[in-house]
């Protein structure tokens, strides 16, 4: 016959074991990371509708896992560290807040909103980096794209290349903090353009 204490006991270990997994779970759970709008110069003009069409961005950087940069012919990734959402529909949705901030006569939504306006003006922005360079810099590059949406005034094409001044230190955190820098700055060129279209 089975003692009583020792199937307590057994109950007991089976519950911590339990316990412990769910423990080891929770400190694999991924740290999530999300962009942030910040402020910027307001540019006045004719007041438009402008749709911030989804990002077009490289695979190698379209991923849960952060990115840091590529040294040394390896893609460097951050262990643990994601972005809270898809990184283009991330990136739209803060343009769109940034411009929204620096042009307030106009109406600006981002492609898959549920926006019945029909836009005045396309902003398209293809990336080519979205990480931190060979130096640790927090680095942006790509090409900005204005037109009308009836295809007059021609496209206004403006190539973009922005670095942070000082080094992330392989720190998610900052990356993240300077990399929404880095847009506030896309999004400054970005309301020169708008305001440049005829």
């Amino acid at each position: 016959m089975r003692h009583p204490m020792r199937k307590v006991l057994g109950h007991v270990g089976a519950v911590s074991m339990m316990l412990f997994g769910v423990a080891a779970c929770s400190s694999t759970s991924p740290a999530l990371y999300t962009l942030a709008p910040q402020g910027g110069r307001v540019v006045q003009g004719t007041p438009i509708v402008v749709e911030v069409v989804t990002p077009v961005i490289p695979s190698r950087l379209d991923r849960d896992t952060i990115v840091l940069g590529d040294r040394g012919y390896r893609t460097h990734i951050a262990q643990g560290d994601s972005w809270s959402e898809p990184l283009p529909e991330m990136l739209a949705h803060i343009v769109t807040t940034d411009l929204t901030v620096r042009l307030p006569q106009s109406h600006v939504y981002a492609q898959n909103d549920a926006v019945t306006a029909s836009p005045t003006v396309f902003v398209e922005i293809t990336l080519r980096n979205f990480e931190a360079d060979e130096q640790g810099r927090a680095y942006i590059s790509g090409a900005l794209t204005v037109h009308r949406r009836d295809g007059t005034g021609g496209v206004l094409l403006q190539p973009f290349e922005w670095h942070s001044v000082a080094s992330v230190d392989q720190n998610t955190g900052h990356l993240v903090a300077d990399l929404s820098h880095g847009v506030s700055v896309m999004a400054d060129a970005l309301a020169e353009k708008l305001h440049d279209v005829p």
